[in-house]
């Protein structure tokens, strides 16, 4: 692992990504609205719920311009078609379940945030989950 510099800012440290399985783990999620806060695990493919919950969920698919319940069944349906294929592919070419090397990630510390601080009795700390969806449809 190459030494990164460090500033007033705090250290570059650098972290593993886990290891995947092809054909499971990293399969196109088939729920196009998110929870946008942290620690929300909503998803649904449910139109009205995403209009009305005022920006708490997101759409993953940044290609939807327009949000009508006919669009989002019809890419979900896209969805389940490409894993589908995928997935066949795979099995295909005995490469399903194959698991490849995560990636790294290399994030510079700022301690104002990222070193634990003493409040009263309880330590605060914080987590950050980083997740990509530069490969959605």
């Amino acid at each position: 692992m190459k030494t990164m510099e460090t500033n007033k800012m705090g250290e570059y440290k650098t972290y593993d990504l886990p290891d995947y399985r092809l054909g499971i783990d990293d399969l196109k999620t088939t729920y196009l609205f998110h929870g946008a806060s942290q620690g929300d695990e909503t998803r649904t493919n449910n139109v009205n719920e995403y209009l009305s919950s005022d920006g708490w969920l997101r759409c993953v698919d940044r290609d939807i311009k327009v949000f009508t319940q006919e669009v989002i069944d019809r890419a979900v349906e896209e969805r389940i078609t490409y894993n589908n294929r995928y997935i066949a592919d795979l099995k295909k070419s005995g490469k399903y379940g194959q698991i490849e090397k995560g990636g790294t990630i290399t994030i510079q510390q700022f301690p104002e945030y990222d070193n634990p601080r003493k409040l009263n009795t309880v330590t605060e700390s914080y987590r950050m989950e980083i997740l990509d969806f530069s490969n959605t449809i």
